[in-house]
């Protein structure tokens, strides 16, 4: 008979001897012992759902948080890319403020902004990066 055998066999021999009112004490106190952990185990569920939902939450602030970021990385670069400063869109707003001083005495109508136009129109969007 191993050791942990002879320990079973005393608690056993120990729990047939006891009287009728020895065993429902017995019970009733190991009864008495399992009530708080269990309570302390739900007090512990509790507080890991409460963990976790908060878990949740942040997590969902740093989702919306890098996706703010991307959006505003992608919104970035878009705009370096729509603000050519040279080539077909620097001439563009040239003719665009010369437009709006014709007849003012300077020698350029209307006649000679539609023609530039037209010649610009023709040219390749990278003109200006090849001449450099």
């Amino acid at each position: 008979m191993t050791q942990q055998e002879r320990e079973t066999h005393r608690e056993a021999t120990k729990l047939r001897k006891m009287t009728d009112q020895q065993l429902v004490d017995y019970v009733n106190n190991q009864k008495e012992q399992a009530g708080p952990a269990k309570d302390q185990e739900a007090v512990h569920k509790a507080e890991i759902e409460e963990l976790e939902a908060e878990v949740a939450k942040y997590k969902a602030k740093a989702n919306k948080a890098e996706a703010e970021a991307r959006k505003n990385a992608e919104n970035a670069v878009k705009a370096i890319k729509g603000k050519s400063t040279g080539g077909k869109a620097a001439v563009e707003r040239f003719l665009q403020e010369l437009k709006k001083k014709t007849g003012s005495g300077n020698g350029i109508g209307n006649g000679t902004i539609f023609k530039l136009k037209r010649i610009l129109d023709t040219m390749p969007d990278d003109f200006a990066e090849k001449e450099a």
